[in-house]
């Protein structure tokens, strides 16, 4: 597996080499070729974007257990990305900065939980085109998933009947979230959870119990 780590978050070493630019990515242009030379690399890096990680590895493990902040675009175009680490459970990633397309075009990827998610942003095309995608966990007890930050567009094509997402949040993003996600993802399956103790429809749900369940119709 390749080591990777950056230098003020540009320049680049891999398995404890400088990598000098080459051109086509700038500062980063260096680690292009790992489009060909690694199926598996790990990223010693606290933020992930796409002048970190440019698009087409062809990488089927991208090791980013290290990574607390994902950026605009941040794995979008890793086609062949199935592993990112600790069976996907990423708790270590608790910020979302710029404007979305953070596993966009993910195709391969088939799970992602980001369970202690602090600070969201916009989370347009976040999941697009990830149409392998089985079981996605946003949020956990305590760290409330806020609606205002989610699009129609967020699971854009992710259309497949076995996909399971479940999201943790309080009364108040409940119907939004619902809405935001069947729009896009319009076979998946919703479950909604609490994530700290709250009212919803007139019944109390604690922390952790499940509000609401939807299926397609």
């Amino acid at each position: 597996m390749a080591e990777i780590i950056t230098v003020n978050g540009k320049i680049p070493i891999i398995d404890g080499k400088a990598i000098k630019p080459s051109g086509k990515w700038g500062e980063y242009g260096g680690i292009e070729f790992l489009s060909t030379g690694f199926e598996q690399v790990k990223l010693h890096v606290k933020q992930i974007e796409y002048t970190v990680v440019p698009t087409g590895w062809n990488c089927t493990k991208i090791d980013i257990t290290e990574c607390e902040t994902m950026d605009y675009q941040g794995l979008r175009g890793q086609k062949k990305v199935v592993d990112l680490g600790n069976n996907n459970v990423l708790t270590n990633i608790t910020t979302f900065t710029g404007q979305g397309n953070y596993f966009y075009d993910c195709l391969a990827l088939k799970k992602i939980h980001l369970p202690n998610i602090t600070r969201l942003a916009v989370m347009r095309n976040a999941f697009t085109n990830c149409t392998s995608l089985e079981d996605v966990l946003l949020g956990s007890v305590g760290h409330t998933i806020d609606s205002s930050y989610f699009y129609n567009t967020t699971f854009t094509n992710d259309t497949q009947p076995n996909l399971t997402i479940t999201v943790y949040t309080t009364s108040e993003h409940v119907d939004a979230l619902i809405s935001a996600i069947r729009n896009s993802a319009t076979n998946a399956t919703i479950i909604i959870k609490a994530s700290e103790d709250t009212t919803y429809g007139g019944e109390t749900y604690l922390a952790g119990e499940t509000i609401l369940t939807s299926t397609p119709t």
